[in-house]
């Protein structure tokens, strides 16, 4: 009998889905690279318990760790080129950022929701007039939750 097969264990790719909070257009990208952070933090405070004041740990407040998104410049991020300049024009500045991993046989994994996301860092592509390399972007984004649908 066959063990159950982990969604989580290996997956091979993923996309990236930037949705507007308020219009609900979306544009959906696979050409990045690389997604790192993302995590939830959970804030671990000092108390103490009863009358005997017994000091151990409970948690606190959740937060997002940044969302980091590496990858090559392509014309086909159409919704993070129009997101960052909204955020140039002091519009709209928040965004909804979603992940879906895709496991080794191509069938997509649960989905990451980034709710509420501003950019924090938008790093553009290093040029040169001596070599024709790719260039490689990077976005650093600062969401305020995260859900696994």
């Amino acid at each position: 009998m066959g063990a159950a097969q982990d969604d989580f264990l290996r997956t091979k790719g993923f996309i990236v889905t930037i949705t507007e909070n308020s219009t609900g257009g979306k544009g959906e990208n696979e050409s990045w690279l690389s997604c790192s952070g993302g995590g939830d933090v959970i804030e671990v405070a000092q108390t103490t318990l009863g009358t005997d004041h017994f000091k151990t740990f409970a948690p606190g407040q959740t937060t997002v760790s940044p969302l980091v998104l590496e990858g090559y410049l392509t014309a086909d991020r159409k919704a993070m080129l129009t997101w960052i300049k909204a955020v140039a024009d002091g519009e709209a500045p928040r965004r909804n950022v979603t992940v879906v991993p895709y496991s080794i046989e191509q069938q997509a994994t649960k989905q990451h929701n980034y709710l509420d996301c501003l950019i924090e860092e938008y790093v553009y592509p290093e040029l040169s007039s001596h070599d024709h390399n790719t260039l490689k972007e990077k976005v650093t984004v600062r969401p305020e939750r995260h859900e696994i649908a």
